[in-house]
């Protein structure tokens, strides 16, 4: 989660930002691939995340998921489930 907050995971939105040169959208869906999108938005993330939690037998938690990554700007205080 520290990696997440710090935007140090290595999309290639951030990849971008290093001057990289390849394609910046997700190899699953074709959106800009951000950490957000990566980890949150993304259709197979939420399918993972489901199945992850059916597995491993455990409730879904209710998150405020922009604050786990600083974007709070984008959403104010909406409360998310992953579904």
């Amino acid at each position: 989660m520290w990696y997440l907050k710090k935007g140090f995971v290595l999309t290639k939105e951030n990849l971008a930002k290093r001057n990289w040169q390849g394609r910046k959208t997700c190899e699953f869906c074709f959106e800009l691939e951000s950490i957000r999108h990566l980890f949150f938005q993304c259709h197979y993330a939420k399918f993972l995340w489901h199945a992850t939690f059916i597995i491993l037998g455990i409730r879904q938690p209710i998150l405020k998921i922009y604050s786990i990554i600083g974007q709070n700007k984008v959403v104010r205080n909406k409360t998310y489930r992953y579904q």
